[in-house]
């Protein structure tokens, strides 16, 4: 039986809105052993499409077909709840491009003397433009949840990796982990993995000593090998 890697993770945004808890979810790439004719990914979690303007559902509105009522069309105003989780819907893999992870404005880095003439050497001759067209993303979208002393458990079951629930406190931890039902129809076969979940990070930067790292900073002390953010956010779907 064929297998799917699909490179997924998140990254938090600074809380500028109180009652919205707001993220970025990636998907960088698709790897296989396989290479198939056709492909279709489904990628279902509880989480809302961002908007402007003080709450979910501001702009952007979205309805469902409530089967125990006669020409009902109710508004979204949960999902986690009511069972109507947001959908991604994927009809390629990334090309076997690697993504690097460079500085255009070269040797300029957090901890240049910290460098070695191998580290620094990796980077040069720099791709040309600056930065590399083909530093490339399959999705990458911007989502979110309301705050009701926490994350709203109507709207999402994501989990606070610190509290190991949906509270704030006593403090947010360096990811929250988003469950994931995902679904591949490739050449006539169903593979799925209904009990993942990806990172999302609160903070890719700062002094990660010990796993999960996400990597993504420049810097030869925490991130010597100049991993990119993602590099180890892989879920295998069989």
């Amino acid at each position: 039986m064929a297998y799917f890697d699909i490179n997924i993770f998140g990254t938090t945004h600074t809380q500028h809105d109180l009652n919205l808890f707001t993220f970025n979810l990636h998907i960088l790439q698709v790897e296989s052993d396989i290479v198939p004719t056709n492909f279709d990914m489904f990628i279902e979690f509880y989480a809302f499409p961002f908007n402007f303007g003080g709450g979910v559902g501001s702009v952007l509105t979205a309805r469902y077909i409530d089967p125990a009522l006669f020409n009902s069309t109710p508004q979204l105003t949960n999902r986690f709840s009511v069972g109507k989780p947001q959908v991604i819907h994927l009809t390629a893999l990334t090309p076997s491009t690697v993504i690097d992870l460079y500085d255009c404005n070269s040797g300029q880095y957090p901890n240049p003397n910290s460098c070695t003439f191998n580290q620094t050497n990796t980077f040069f001759p720099l791709p040309t433009p600056c930065p590399n067209p083909e530093d490339i993303r399959l999705f990458s979208g911007t989502f979110s949840v309301p705050i009701n002393g926490g994350l709203d458990g109507d709207w999402t079951d994501m989990i606070n990796s610190s509290s190991g629930n949906k509270s704030f406190t006593p403090n947010v931890g360096s990811t929250f982990s988003l469950p994931l039902n995902i679904t591949i129809i490739a050449d006539g076969c169903r593979y799925l993995n209904k009990k993942s979940s990806a990172n999302i990070y609160t903070d890719y930067y700062d002094n990660y000593q010990t796993d999960p790292q996400p990597y993504g900073n420049v810097d030869c002390l925490n991130n010597p090998k100049f991993y990119e953010i993602g590099y180890k956010d892989k879920i295998r779907v069989t």
